[in-house]
């Protein structure tokens, strides 16, 4: 039923959550990476398959998001004919790519440990 004056009310719902769901993507997919890397820091013997198992899924998450990045990114062009001199393209340094870059480095840590710790229990 239509409430009697005007249009249905909006969205009314309470979001309990601290505003951080304003971040960037890449921040909430570190944190999430970093929990799992945490969490094989004190794994037991029978984590390991629940925690190979999010280290894959973490990891291809991050790859997925690593080739989203290059393939969006803009073509870096050689220096004009006027100022061919100039070698500052080669610096363009992305610093998101070597965020996801680390992250991909920190989770296969993770999996090393993670498969250490299964064969020397198993």
């Amino acid at each position: 039923m239509r409430p009697p004056l005007g249009p249905p009310p909006g969205r009314t719902t309470f979001d309990s959550r601290p505003g951080d769901h304003d971040e960037p993507l890449h921040k909430r997919i570190a944190d999430s990476v970093q929990e799992v890397v945490n969490a094989c820091k004190y794994a037991e013997p029978d984590d390991v398959p629940y925690l190979n198992r999010l280290i894959h899924q973490r990891k291809r998450l991050v790859e997925q998001e690593l080739s989203m990045l290059r393939m969006m990114a803009p073509v870096v062009m050689p220096p004009l004919i006027s100022n061919l001199y100039m070698l500052d393209f080669l610096n363009e340094d992305n610093d998101l790519e070597r965020v996801y870059v680390r992250l991909l480095e920190d989770l296969d840590l993770a999996a090393e440990r993670i498969a250490n710790l299964g064969e020397r229990n198993g």
